[in-house]
């Protein structure tokens, strides 16, 4: 990890931001860290992050269920579609 990738774990984990530990090819998230624990894991060479944020976007479908139009913002109504807010799973 970098200079700029420990602060940002640090300073999430002060914010009460999701931590997640790097485990085989995936994240998982650390219940409850403390500054030590944190400080623990990065000397032994382990990988963290902040939990990142899920991207959203608004969806508008066609009566039959296809993709009209996508965007990354909306109030819910652009032109004459209703829009769903759609979020990804992380």
């Amino acid at each position: 990890m970098n200079h700029d990738e420990i602060i940002a774990v640090f300073q999430g984990n002060k914010v009460k931001k999701e931590i997640q530990l790097k485990y085989k090819n995936d994240f998982i998230t650390i219940n409850n860290p403390t500054t030590d624990g944190i400080a623990r894991l990065i000397s032994n060479g382990q990988t963290l992050r902040v939990k990142p944020e899920p991207k959203q976007c608004w969806v508008a479908y066609s009566s039959n269920g296809f993709i009209i139009h996508a965007a990354h913002q909306s109030d819910g109504k652009i032109a004459h579609y209703d829009y769903t807010l759609m979020t990804e799973a992380l």
